[in-house]
């Protein structure tokens, strides 16, 4: 989020992975001295420390001085006589990861734990039932996503979602007040920021965090920092966060390196505000509008501007009369491409559902009509006009509009 100097929250804004870069217009961050490294004779906890993420965060601190992790999740890791003989191969690498920590001369203790459980964190995390050291630094890595629009989606789903960050943020908030830790790092997100679908119930549990690092911050007791990851390259990828991020992209927001987000993690802990965004900014070569969040990182809307002077829209030479033929004929060949047929099977008037356009496809046609037309596309495109024709007629209408709003400015 680019926000001005008169705002407590900062953006880190990445233009690529060798360099940290803030521009001077985004605002005002004073670096204080970089805090103590983590010590040696305390404890520190990850949740979710046995997921991909998780597991990087605990390296960070072993990178920082940690030499005894707790590192939580909810299925935890079979007993340790049993590790040479299990099988799975994510269970394999995890073992392997904690073995490469201790390797170091780290104490690691892998630990079965709802973080939302209130009595359990309590007992679990107290330094004596373990025989360790009092913790001294959290960072609040777990959280559970489940994809889908606001209006379909699960109450039960959205529930899940919010214990693991809402709920297991309050939970450590009571076990461990303020002034108790040196540190409390969470782990939220900006894909909202970027203006990827499908993130109804994520969005809301990762904003309550950013929130909450705010409330908990005035306390000035401890560093807490609320940090919102864009996705790390080449971690977990799957098809659907695959299409999450070339939606991003066609905003002008992309994924982050493991050594990029490292670095900036730092970088925030040194400057005290309370939140940051990671993610690196990319112009999309395709034609994608940057968002206007972004329309102040220098150079990027200086290049978004040229590029609209020097372009002459296709559509702007077809007869005003004409036009919505014109459209009509262009989102089908789109529609087309997407479902892999030829444009005149694609019935103007039919439903693209019965067509079998689904949700992973939706988002591909929704990026490719942003691509085409510069316009802003919502989620809810294809249940509110669910024809071609139907959608031509919005992108007309939506082309418009934008070409007065640019006359006018």
């Amino acid at each position: 989020m680019v926000l001005d100097a008169a705002m407590t929250m900062m953006p880190l804004l990445l233009p690529d992975d060798d360099a940290l870069r803030m521009p001077a217009h985004i605002g005002r961050v004073s670096v204080r001295q970089r805090p103590p490294a983590c010590e040696p004779g305390a404890t520190y906890v990850v949740t979710g420390g046995l997921g991909v993420l998780g597991l990087h965060a605990a390296q960070y601190l072993v990178n920082q001085g940690a030499r005894r992790l707790i590192l939580t999740s909810r299925r935890g890791l079979p007993c340790r006589q049993a590790w040479p003989s299990v099988n799975d191969p994510m269970t394999r690498s995890i073992i392997g990861s904690i073995q490469a920590l201790e390797r170091q001369g780290v104490s690691v203790v892998p630990l079965a734990l709802d973080i939302a459980d209130e009595t359990a964190v309590a007992r679990a995390l107290n330094g004596s039932a373990l025989d360790m050291p009092p913790v001294r630094g959290i960072v609040h890595a777990a959280g559970i996503f489940k994809g889908g629009l606001l209006e379909r989606s699960e109450r039960e789903e959205l529930r899940e979602v919010l214990r693991a960050k809402v709920t297991g943020t309050m939970v450590l908030d009571r076990v461990f007040p303020p002034g108790s830790l040196d540190f409390l790092v969470l782990f939220s997100s900006t894909g909202y920021l970027g203006r990827v679908s499908g993130q109804a119930s994520y969005a809301a549990a990762n904003t309550f965090m950013d929130g909450f690092a705010k409330y908990r911050s005035q306390t000035g007791l401890e560093r807490t920092l609320s940090i919102g990851w864009m996705a790390w390259e080449r971690l977990g990828m799957s098809k659907t966060i695959d299409l999450s991020l070339r939606e991003a992209q066609a905003n002008g927001v992309d994924a982050i390196s493991v050594s990029t987000a490292l670095a900036s993690w730092q970088t925030a802990m040194d400057c005290g505000a309370p939140y940051a965004a990671v993610f690196r900014t990319c112009l999309d070569e395709t034609g994608g509008r940057p968002l206007p969040v972004l329309s102040r990182l220098a150079g990027m809307a200086a290049s978004s501007d040229g590029e609209g002077e020097s372009q002459v829209e296709p559509w702007t030479l077809v007869p005003p009369e004409n036009r919505l033929e014109w459209f009509v004929n262009d989102i089908r060949a789109l529609v087309a491409a997407e479902l892999r047929c030829a444009p005149d099977d694609v019935a103007p008037r039919r439903s693209l559902i019965d067509m079998g356009m689904d949700s992973l496809i939706t988002v591909a046609l929704r990026i490719g009509l942003k691509k085409r037309y510069r316009i802003e596309v919502p989620p809810t495109l294809i249940w509110n006009h669910p024809t071609v024709d139907a959608i031509s007629k919005y992108v007309r209408e939506t082309v418009v509009i934008d070409e007065q709003l640019s006359e006018v400015d």
